[in-house]
């Protein structure tokens, strides 16, 4: 895995994130996302694998929780 490439990749999904999020109004969907998206950059950064840093029940929902907030926004007149 390119842990560099992958923070940078996360860093820039997190900037255009903020944006969207000051632009349409926050959420506590957009700071759970952030902070998810805060997790993986951090370790990405420190060349280790964001999941291995998971504790045993934990798992990622960024991707469930951005799904949900984006169809949302779709279906807006």
């Amino acid at each position: 895995m390119n842990f560099t490439q992958l923070a940078a990749t996360v860093t820039l999904a997190r900037k255009a994130l903020l944006e969207h999020g000051q632009v349409n109004g926050n959420s506590v969907v957009y700071d759970s996302i952030v902070s998810q998206l805060d997790f993986i950059i951090k370790h990405a950064y420190d060349c280790c694998d964001p999941r291995s840093k998971l504790t045993k029940n934990q798992t990622f929902t960024y991707s469930i929780l951005a799904s949900r907030e984006f169809l949302v926004l779709i279906s807006l007149p």
